[in-house]
């Protein structure tokens, strides 16, 4: 269906209506601009038992006329319905690409219920790389936060996202703020049969996943990726020699053997980074576009957690990924000129796109634009030759023409603006209900 919406600030919302309770964006106050991101929402029932619409807007300002406020544009809305009973909280999650401001919003029968706008954390250039960490222990987070690459000799530090499993979402495209994921702990076997499949998906269109060992790395690593891979993973044993590892990742630290178990990795394919083809402790292979790293200890646990090298170890794991954003970004050959052609198209983009969000009444009929085209044209032809003709002066048909296109332009600037006015107050909305067959 299709309704008129403005942007303008409504009137005071009715006592016992349903509440937006709290609204939060991204992962662990990390988005990406450009990208897909989960906005959660904690919504509460009012005083009556509701079926309402929870939408989350993306909105932009695009400048105005010379001295005017900039006007708030909608660029698109995505949201489900929710039934609310009185006085229940529901959480909910819905993803949205993140190019502009966001607010949530509550409607029920095409009436505003709630409003609420949502703070962004703090927004990512697409241009640096983000790592997603899905872990049992929040200190492997922290460690993967001292991840930096270098761009013009300096160091710009990665940010890095925590994951929980209600912010994996079940759609494969949804993960593209990301260039490599770190999981742990066995979180991917509590992650469901979509959002698994959604992590597959986006390692073959061209994601780094990085799977941390331990006893549970041959649960995780079946659930994502099945047979995909030429590698088995058996029981896992203690007392294992990492000295290889520390040795690979060019960490000063020596490693003990470790009391924890380490799984054994019996590859068929694909590359051994550190450790013998007999006993690998880092492996990683290619799936499509993309690639799977394994690593047969547990990066949480002893002695890797505590161990002063596991900073350089990580660095080392992500080195591919880091290498292909360290050539390209300001100060880049090319970059100044890509920006500067994009922000162009972009502006272009923005202007197109103003157009469609105009009632279809806004625009002239047929019979306006008919009269406008024919009168220029009788006039600028037969006319304008005739008179020139019968003056003698055919020769001014050169300046004639031109002289009556730019009257014409002036013409109709001057009507549609001075006199019907250059404020946008109306915006056509499309609602389209998906049944969930596509």
């Amino acid at each position: 269906m299709s309704a008129a919406a403005s942007l303008r600030p409504p009137a005071a919302l009715a006592a016992g209506e349903p509440e937006i309770l709290a609204a939060e964006a991204g992962w662990g106050g990390e988005v990406k601009l450009g990208s897909w991101a989960p906005v959660r929402l904690r919504l509460r029932g009012g005083a009556e038992d509701l079926t309402v619409r929870a939408e989350v807007w993306i909105v932009a300002d695009y400048p105005g006329a010379s001295g005017s406020q900039p006007v708030r544009v909608p660029l698109g809305s995505y949201g489900t319905e929710v039934a609310l009973p009185p006085g229940v909280e529901k959480d909910l999650t819905l993803w949205v690409p993140l190019n502009g401001e966001v607010e949530v919003r509550l409607t029920a029968d095409d009436r505003l219920l709630a409003r609420q706008p949502v703070r962004l954390p703090s927004r990512r250039d697409w241009a640096v790389p983000m790592i997603g960490v899905l872990s049992r222990e929040p200190g492997l987070v922290q460690a993967f936060r001292g991840l930096t690459l270098s761009r013009q000799g300096l160091p710009v530090p990665v940010p890095v996202a925590e994951l929980t499993p209600e912010t994996i979402p079940d759609v494969g495209d949804r993960l593209d703020a990301f260039q490599a994921l770190v999981i742990q702990g066995g979180r991917a076997a509590a992650l469901t049969a979509a959002q698994r499949q959604a992590i597959a998906q986006w390692v073959q269109a061209g994601g780094a996943l990085i799977l941390s060992g331990g006893p549970t790395l041959a649960e995780d690593l079946a659930a994502l990726v099945g047979e995909a891979l030429p590698l088995r993973v058996e029981a896992a044993t203690t007392g294992a020699d990492l000295t290889p590892l520390a040795r690979w990742a060019g960490a000063g630290e020596a490693l003990p053997p470790t009391p924890t178990p380490v799984a054994r990795l019996r590859p068929e394919g694909g590359a051994v980074l550190a450790g013998s083809p007999e006993a690998p402790l880092v492996w990683r292979g290619s799936v499509w576009q993309g690639s799977v790293t394994v690593v047969a200890a547990d990066l949480a646990l002893a002695p890797l957690a505590q161990w002063p090298g596991r900073a350089a170890l990580v660095q080392a794991l992500l080195k591919p990924v880091l290498s292909q954003w360290e050539s390209w970004g300001p100060g880049a050959p090319g970059w100044g000129a890509l920006t500067q052609r994009q922000r162009k198209e972009d502006h272009l983009a923005a202007l197109a796109q103003l157009t469609e969000f105009v009632p279809p009444a806004a625009y002239p009929g047929w019979q306006t634009v008919a009269l406008v085209l024919g009168g220029f044209a009788l006039l600028a032809g037969p006319l304008a030759h005739g008179l020139l003709a019968r003056l003698r002066r055919q020769e001014w048909v050169w300046a004639v023409v031109p002289a009556l296109a730019l009257a014409n332009g002036l013409g109709l600037y001057v009507v549609g603006v001075k006199v019907q006015g250059r404020d946008l107050l109306v915006y056509l909305v499309s609602h389209i209900t998906l049944d969930g067959r596509g």
